[in-house]
């Protein structure tokens, strides 16, 4: 165990993790994702994807204990051939997770639990970039009818002044140089 405190948000979804596991005694790398996690119960949910394969893990972060069991409910294969990979419904990843010497960043390690499967390594990574997705927030292009009254009617009212003031300003022009006289009659 570290002496460096473990934050109990390590597993906050702003951080992805990157490293490897053992199969058949072979490293295979892998990426955990956070997709939520709920400080307060401590549950996780995780996406983990390698080469060929994504699963849909979940469990509990035990903060005091720094030990998080992640057990499988879900998984797909992103190739043909390696769907029989996992064919036990007993599938866990089981760690504990730790400070770097530095401080500035954590590990995640343990064992994977099921056939095959050996030790597994994870290191927490810098804040993944969100996307934006404009489209979650509304029908594209949609607009309200007082953006489209501003839209229509300032260039309007624009056209308006700007022929108001040339009027105007060729009135002044005209008087200037034909002044009107005015003969009193007497």
């Amino acid at each position: 165990m570290s002496c460096i405190p473990v934050p109990g948000d390590v597993f906050a979804p702003d951080f992805i993790w990157r490293g490897s596991y053992d199969y058949k005694g072979q490293k295979q790398p892998m990426t955990l994702t956070i997709t939520s996690f709920n400080s307060s119960t401590g549950i996780v949910n995780v996406t983990l994807t390698d080469s060929n394969m994504e699963f849909l893990l979940s469990g509990v972060y035990k903060n005091h204990e720094t030990r998080l069991m992640l057990l499988l409910y879900h998984m797909k294969a992103l190739t043909h051939s390696t769907y029989s990979r996992v064919t036990e419904e007993t599938w866990a990843m089981d760690g504990f997770v730790s400070a770097e010497p530095d401080g500035g960043s954590f590990v995640f390690q343990g064992f994977i639990q099921g056939k095959d499967y050996g030790q597994f390594g994870l290191q927490r990574l810098g804040m993944k970039v969100r996307e934006i997705n404009i489209t979650t927030t509304g029908p594209p292009h949609v607009t309200n009818s007082s953006s489209i009254a501003i839209a229509i009617l300032v260039p309007f009212f624009g056209l308006v002044l700007a022929g108001l003031g040339f009027y105007l300003y060729k009135q002044r022009y005209v008087a200037l140089v034909n002044p009107i006289i005015i003969i009193h009659a007497t």
